[in-house]
């Protein structure tokens, strides 16, 4: 794995901690860092995955949320997180 994916895997733990704790804009951010840092597609498709649903689920946002989606659909087909994707679009 690379660095880069490292720290992105590190963005989106730290993300995950702050859902649990409630910090949803703190939590969006990470994922947001998670996205801009990670080289592999799959780490991104995750980082895109938690922002549909922060967008959805706690930030009131379903038209961010459903662009989050379809991003998914549109360039990371092959990763595990197309299914939920459609799925939510």
């Amino acid at each position: 794995m690379e660095q880069s994916d490292q720290i992105a895997r590190f963005h989106l733990s730290n993300g995950q901690y702050l859902v649990d704790r409630g910090e949803y804009l703190e939590a969006n951010a990470e994922f947001a860092a998670a996205r801009d840092t990670a080289q592999s597609l799959a780490v991104r498709a995750e980082a895109v995955s938690w922002l549909g649903q922060m967008a959805a689920s706690f930030l009131d946002n379903p038209g961010q949320a459903a662009k989050q989606y379809r991003e998914i659909v549109e360039k990371y087909r092959d990763s595990e997180f197309y299914s939920g994707a459609m799925f939510q679009l």
